[in-house]
């Protein structure tokens, strides 16, 4: 079976504007203190499956999962968050990095937030999240 999350990863990473920020810092479930910035975390949060045996749902899951653009400023998060929004992800659609994906949406607006450091130093963290659902085939 297909990780939809390592699949967005792949997506992600696959985007010339994500992946000039980030490099390869898209990482899965939190943020290390001390990390490197940019980056950004995704979450998958929950999973529905339609348990429909026929049917335009048969097979269907729905994932939320959320996805932390972090930077040093607050203009840089905001812009990593709007590069993220413009990727791939609002035209995947299809089989694509191994997840058969039916639609995307936006779940819930940005929430925006600054993490104060725990290692001493005064570099605050600044975020932007946002919850994107996922409707895919099952395999």
């Amino acid at each position: 079976m297909a990780d939809l999350g390592e699949s967005l990863r792949a997506l992600l990473l696959a985007d010339a504007t994500v992946l000039a920020s980030v490099g390869s810092r898209i990482i899965p479930d939190q943020l290390a203190q001390g990390e490197s910035l940019p980056a950004i975390v995704y979450r998958v949060i929950d999973t529905t499956h339609y348990h429909d045996i026929t049917g335009p749902n048969a097979g269907i899951a729905r994932s939320r999962v959320t996805i932390e653009c972090f930077a040093d400023t607050r203009a840089a998060a905001n812009t990593l968050a709007e590069a993220v929004r413009n990727s791939g992800i609002r035209t995947w659609s299809g089989d694509a990095y191994g997840v058969d994906v039916r639609s995307v949406e936006i779940d819930s607006g940005a929430f925006y937030f600054a993490e104060q450091p725990s290692d001493g130093t005064h570099e605050f963290r600044y975020g932007v999240s946002v919850d994107y659902a996922f409707h895919y085939v099952e395999t």
